[in-house]
C-alpha cells in the first residue's frame, strides 16, 4: 500500500512484484485481499492497481464504519417514510465504482431488497448513481470512459445514445438529482443525489429505489427535491464534522 501511496498514479502486478521483491503469485494474492477489504482497486482496462476507496475515506475522516454512516442514517429514515416505506441506501463511491455504505429494505412484500454487499463497478450508465459518478467526471474523462466503455442495452429503456446520455448527464450535473426508469431492469426505477467533499469530488449518493408501478407520479418534485435538501445537509455535517477534527 505504501507503494501505491507514492504513486500518482497505479501499478501493475509485475511492477508491485518487482519493487517487492516477491513472486507474482504471492502479490497476486495478497491485492485481492486488499481489494476484498475495499484498500485497493483494480482498473479493469489496464488491468493496474491503485488505492481503493476504504484509504480515501480513511484519509479523509470519513471511515465508513463510523462518521458518515452515523451523519446519513437520519435521513435514511426520513427517506424511507417519505417514499412510502421504499428501499433506500447510501453509496460510497471510489472513481468509476460505488458500493453500499448503509441501507433500508423495502417494507413491501413486493419490494427492492439491496442488500449490504453490492459493488458495482460497470454498466454506470444504468444506474442512477451511475450517472451521477459519470456526470460529474471531467469532460475528458467523460470521453474516454465513452469511448474506451460500451452502453450495453438491457432493456428497451436504456439510454446508449452517447449524445442523448451527454445531454442528460449535464442536467444531472446541473440539478444534483439522477433518475432511472426501468434502464437497468424493467419495472425497476430509482433517484439518487450526490454527496460532495470541501473539494467538490463526489464520494457517496443518497439514493430510493421503487418497484416502477409505484413510482410517484410527482417523484420529480417530491422526492426528488427532499433528496438534494438531504443531500445538500448532509454534505453541511460532514464539513462541520472535518472541521472540528482539526
Amino acid at each position: 500500500m505504501e507503494l501505491l501511496a507514492g504513486k500518482s498514479g497505479s501499478m501493475t502486478l509485475s511492477e508491485l512484484s518487482s519493487k517487492l521483491s516477491q513472486n507474482v503469485n504471492t502479490v497476486k494474492g495478497l491485492l485481492n485481499t486488499l481489494m476484498h477489504k475495499g484498500y485497493v482497486k483494480q482498473d479493469e482496462q489496464r488491468g493496474a492497481y491503485s488505492l481503493g476507496w476504504r484509504v480515501q475515506y480513511l484519509a479523509e475522516g470519513l471511515a465508513s464504519e463510523t462518521s458518515l454512516k452515523s451523519i446519513v442514517h437520519p435521513y435514511l429514515e426520513k427517506l424511507h417514510e417519505l417514499s412510502g416505506r421504499e428501499a433506500v441506501y447510501c453509496s460510497l463511491v471510489s472513481g468509476r465504482q460505488f458500493m453500499c455504505l448503509d441501507y433500508m429494505d423495502s417494507d413491501h412484500e413486493l419490494g427492492i431488497r439491496p442488500g449490504k454487499a453490492y459493488i458495482i463497478t460497470g454498466n454506470l450508465h444504468i444506474y442512477a448513481q451511475g450517472k451521477l459518478i459519470l456526470a460529474n467526471l471531467t469532460e475528458e474523462e467523460l470521453e474516454r470512459y465513452l469511448k474506451t466503455e460500451k452502453l450495453s442495452s438491457l432493456t428497451d429503456y436504456t439510454v446508449t445514445n452517447k449524445d442523448t446520455l451527454r445531454k442528460e448527464l449535464k442536467d444531472i450535473r446541473k440539478r444534483n438529482l439522477s433518475i432511472v426508469k426501468d434502464e437497468g431492469s424493467v419495472g425497476i426505477s430509482s433517484i439518487a443525489a450526490g454527496i460532495f467533499n470541501a473539494e467538490d469530488r463526489l464520494i457517496a449518493t443518497i439514493a430510493v429505489s421503487f418497484p416502477t408501478d409505484r413510482l410517484p407520479s410527482d417523484y420529480n418534485k417530491n422526492i426528488g427535491q427532499a433528496l438534494v435538501k438531504f443531500a445538500d445537509e448532509i454534505i453541511d455535517k460532514v464539513g462541520r464534522f472535518l472541521r472540528n477534527r482539526r
